[in-house]
């Protein structure tokens, strides 16, 4: 879900209820629980917000939260998309992928009115086709850096040349952050 800012708050309540409400008709006769994983980028307030709406959304104890420790040993909701964090994401995926352990599911969930989209299966073959986009121009580069003290600073990126990367680095969240949570190696914040 991409933060739309603090005066959106409705807009988002919406889209995530709609978002919730569309999987819950896929898994009516179970009680599924929800982890959120969300980007936890500019101080962690819209990230917060986002699980703070999925907790009134859903039933108690039905969601948790991916979190990062803070510096005082608090557990933020939200995971930050630092390079550190990316690079690991992108090993993720890419073992993921190449040992195909990757399916996207039939009953696809999108939701939103995003570059003129309408009906529901051109919705989702559009959508598939700029993560698909998206997923071919992630790279890795390489900041080299002009000092005896300085260091070469190595990131991923699929932006550029009027493109975003929004799609894909949501994936690599997902991806990355629900095998560490099946692992154990992920922090959940309640």
């Amino acid at each position: 879900m991409e933060p739309l800012g603090a005066a959106s708050y409705s807009i988002q309540e919406r889209l995530l209820r709609k978002h919730i409400n569309k999987i819950h008709r896929h898994f009516h006769t179970r009680r599924p629980k929800y982890v959120t994983i969300v980007e936890g980028n500019m101080a962690y307030v819209v990230s917060n917000l986002i699980c703070e709406m999925a907790c009134n959304i859903l039933p108690a104890g039905q969601v948790a939260h991916i979190g990062t420790s803070s510096a005082k040993g608090v557990i933020l909701r939200g995971v930050r998309t630092s390079n550190e964090n990316k690079l690991m994401m992108a090993v993720t995926c890419r073992v993921l992928l190449q040992r195909e352990h990757i399916v996207f599911w039939k009953h696809f969930v999108c939701c939103g009115k995003r570059g003129g989209l309408k009906d529901r299966e051109d919705r989702v073959e559009d959508v598939l086709s700029i993560f698909r986009d998206q997923m071919n121009h992630m790279r890795q580069y390489t900041k080299f850096t002009n000092g005896m003290h300085g260091f070469d600073t190595v990131f991923i990126s699929g932006k550029g040349g009027g493109r975003n990367d929004d799609l894909a680095l949501a994936f690599m969240l997902g991806a990355h952050w629900s095998q560490a949570h099946m692992k154990g190696h992920a922090e959940l914040a309640m």
